[in-house]
């Protein structure tokens, strides 16, 4: 398996941000998640794919799903929304709650 340009990013905004947090420049666990769950939402957004908020809970709850599915691009993040938009709404507050 290869790893891409868009997966390397990732990658190096995930370090990045755990690194950060090792050396104390982010305070807790959750803002260096957000970090993370950010440079998904930038990197989609700068393809194109539309905006998501780390502070909406709905963006919140499909951004991790994105980083799971290793998306790339905007067919397969088009693909993972039409999915998540699909789950019962039990379901989806469910994971919005976590």
């Amino acid at each position: 398996m290869r790893m891409t340009e868009g997966v390397y990013q990732k990658y190096s905004a995930t370090v990045k941000a755990l690194i950060y947090l090792v050396e104390g420049q982010l305070e807790t666990v959750e803002e260096c998640y957000g970090r993370v769950l950010q440079a998904t939402a930038s990197t989609l957004a700068a393809d194109g794919f539309g905006s998501l908020s780390t502070t909406n809970p709905g963006d919140r709850a499909l951004l991790p799903i994105l980083i799971i599915a290793r998306v790339e691009d905007n067919g397969h993040a088009y693909a993972i929304l039409t999915a998540f938009e699909a789950v019962p709404q039990m379901e989806k507050r469910a994971l919005i709650s976590i």
